[in-house]
């Protein structure tokens, strides 16, 4: 595998305090990169790649790496088509994507609804609430709002408010999605700009049975937990929001702009809003997930190793490096199947994006694939492998454009090189 040596990871470190420089530098040498280093083959993979749906008239995607697409009975699969849109353009809120249900029963497929609420990264936040029913953001004409879709019932339940990320079919946590397209618009939506103050925004509680929510965390808060003089003048929001499998708590990052450079810091909180504190704050943080209810993995800053994966204790704070083995690996999206951790790269020098397991009682690594990322998806409409369990960790779920187009494949894990 072509990996980035040490001395490209500082200099890519480095021109991240010069962002308005950094997207030309990088396309530039990832582009002399690609071509000095390219692979005879789009793909590489021990396994066998299936595509959820063989219809080759449209791009599909699922969305983010923290959620399932499959329900708990494993029979119906949920996941975004793009109805002839080519997605290696920007988003468009006039352009909607469409959103789709699969029967592995049946082996057929039927359309749900269109929404115009998403972006490439996230999708429209489509996730399973239960066995019967998910949930997913749309556009209502004037605002942001999310549909509860019931497969028995056939019927929708509208929401005020959009979600980000949901405990079952409780309660929900919500952002402003504007602010995020402001910030982060690899993550944000276009519909409508709205960057409200800091002290009347940042996380809502919704409660998904009544369709009632509240403002539990404001940027305020969170800025006087942990004030510096790079939050300044600076552009401020929350992202990555996962809650706890027990749906105790959650976690989100803080992310601030100054002059363009970016700072995060890990944020857990209760759900009342009332009991927050800091579990990272060196200034970068990127994918976390939950290993268990007690600890927080993450692709982080830290004093010991510098950036890598780490292992958060939340109670007590105690942080210490996950395996000796990942330090090599760089940033990608964790998750979690019993001790099995999921996880994926982004391109390396040949643009292969690389998706492995990682053991965590054994401490070894299985790569299970290699796949192309082409040269016109790049920056915001970039696809990431984003790989995912199903509930009952027999497949692994994840997005890829090694074909040419964006597509939503799946891995099945019935060989024992897999299991083992």
């Amino acid at each position: 595998m072509s990996k980035f040596n040490p001395v490209e990871k500082y200099f890519a470190d480095l021109l991240s305090k010069f962002p308005k420089a950094k997207n030309g530098i990088k396309k530039l040498y990832t582009v002399i990169n690609y071509y000095s280093h390219r692979k005879e083959y789009f793909f590489k993979s021990e396994f066998q790649i299936k595509p959820v749906i063989s219809d080759d008239k449209n791009e599909s995607f699922f969305g983010y790496y923290d959620k399932s697409p499959v329900n708990s009975t494993g029979r119906y699969i949920v996941f975004h088509e793009t109805g002839g849109i080519i997605s290696n353009k920007a988003s468009d809120p006039k352009k909607p994507v469409n959103i789709m249900l699969f029967d592995s029963k049946n082996n057929n497929y039927r359309k749900i609804a269109e929404t115009s609420a998403y972006n490439w990264q996230q999708g429209s936040k489509l996730q399973w609430l239960n066995e019967n029913k998910f949930i997913f953001n749309d556009f209502d004409g004037s605002n942001y709002i999310s549909k509860i879709y019931n497969i028995e019932s056939l019927s929708f339940n509208i929401l005020n408010l959009p979600v980000y990320d949901c405990y079952k079919d409780e309660f929900a946590l919500s952002v402003n999605f504007s602010r995020l397209n402001s910030t982060d618009k690899d993550y944000g939506y276009k519909n409508i700009k709205n960057l409200n103050d800091t002290k009347n925004d940042g996380i809502y509680l919704v409660d998904l049975q009544n369709n009632s929510s509240r403002l539990i965390i404001d940027f305020e808060k969170v800025i006087t937990l942990h004030p510096k003089d790079s939050m300044k003048n600076a552009q401020h929001c929350f992202n990555h929001i996962i809650i706890s499998p027990d749906g105790k708590y959650f976690i989100f990052i803080h992310r601030w702009y100054q002059a363009g450079r970016r700072y995060d810091s890990l944020i857990l909180s209760n759900f009342e809003g009332t009991k927050i504190k800091v579990l990272a704050d060196q200034d970068f943080v990127s994918h976390c997930c939950w290993y268990d209810n007690e600890t927080v993995v993450g692709y982080l800053s830290h004093n010991s190793y510098g950036k890598s994966y780490y292992r958060i204790v939340i109670k007590t704070g105690q942080t210490e490096l996950l395996s000796d083995k990942l330090k090599s690996y760089g940033d990608g999206h964790p998750s979690f199947f019993g001790n099995k951790m999921l996880l994926d790269s982004y391109p390396d020098r040949s643009r292969m994006q690389h998706l492995y397991i990682f053991d965590i009682e054994k401490n070894e690594v299985k790569e299970i694939g290699s796949f192309l990322s082409p040269l016109k998806y790049f920056a915001e409409t970039r696809c990431d492998l984003h790989p995912r369990w199903s509930p009952d960790g027999k497949s692994i779920y994840f997005d890829s454009t090694h074909e040419g187009k964006r597509k939503f494949l799946f891995i099945k894990r019935g060989n024992h090189e897999l299991e083992n």
